[in-house]
């Protein structure tokens, strides 16, 4: 396949990670009120355990550009993480803030294993 039709297909599954990323923090946010249950939170735990799983399952080529550039890399918000932690560092809320931080990428790095734990358990 050519580069430009890698790259219109790694933005097509960008494009489509994105829009769900939207959706799932916008859905989550208004039902959830709790200060640590952020919508990026839940958007990185899902994209993380399934970059983890395509990974266990050795995933390559397109679809692994498709899937773990395109559409996990739409879907999981590293900018959004940090600027919900700016906001409790600025407004002084330091311990929700590091509180935040930790259990995003605690769990994140978590998933991440576990997806490809199950990757390598279905080879």
């Amino acid at each position: 396949m050519s580069l430009l039709l890698t790259f219109l297909a790694v933005g097509i599954g960008g494009a489509l990670g994105s829009a769900c990323r939207a959706w799932v923090i916008s859905a989550f946010e208004a039902r959830c009120k709790h200060w640590l249950m952020r919508g990026a939170l839940v958007a990185n735990v899902v994209s993380c355990f399934l970059a983890g799983l395509c990974l266990g399952l050795a995933l390559s080529g397109l679809p692994q550009m498709v899937l773990m550039v395109g559409f996990f890399g739409g879907l999981s918000t590293l900018s959004t993480v940090n600027l919900d932690a700016a906001g409790y560092f600025l407004s002084k809320r330091y311990g929700r803030c590091f509180a935040y931080l930790l259990v995003t990428y605690g769990a994140t790095l978590a998933v991440v294993l576990a997806g490809f734990a199950l990757g390598q358990s279905l080879l």
